[in-house]
């Protein structure tokens, strides 16, 4: 994943800032990192006002530690309990929107359509 990172302490700057949250240094760069985490918390939508989700409900979201210290939503992917580790990854949903993905840590690439299907 491509994220901007804090030259000064390293820190992830999530949501995306000029500054650094965490030291107030204005040395911030987008890098290409390894983002893992653990998943703090989770919920599944089983209404949505979007239709491409209506087919696909319950769809699972939830809230990441990532080890660089921010916190990121997520959709989720395969099988995860709260205080699960997990891998980040950005995919693209069929709307063209860059979003954000948790999955087990060490699975393969993921792709809209895993979504789709659960994860199963």
């Amino acid at each position: 994943m491509k994220l901007p990172i804090c030259n000064a302490c390293g820190e992830i700057q999530y949501p995306v800032r000029e500054i650094c949250g965490a030291c107030l240094a204005d040395e911030v760069t987008v890098q290409e990192v390894e983002v893992t985490g653990v998943l703090l918390s989770q919920v599944d939508l089983h209404h949505s006002m979007e239709p491409g989700f209506l087919a696909n409900l319950p769809w699972s979201i939830g809230n990441v530690q990532v080890n660089g210290g921010a916190v990121m939503t997520a959709h989720l992917y395969g099988q995860l309990a709260t205080g699960s580790a997990v891998d980040l990854q950005w995919i693209t949903d069929p709307k063209g929107r860059d979003v954000i993905v948790a999955k087990p840590v060490g699975e393969g690439t993921v792709v809209w359509e895993n979504l789709e299907n659960k994860g199963k």
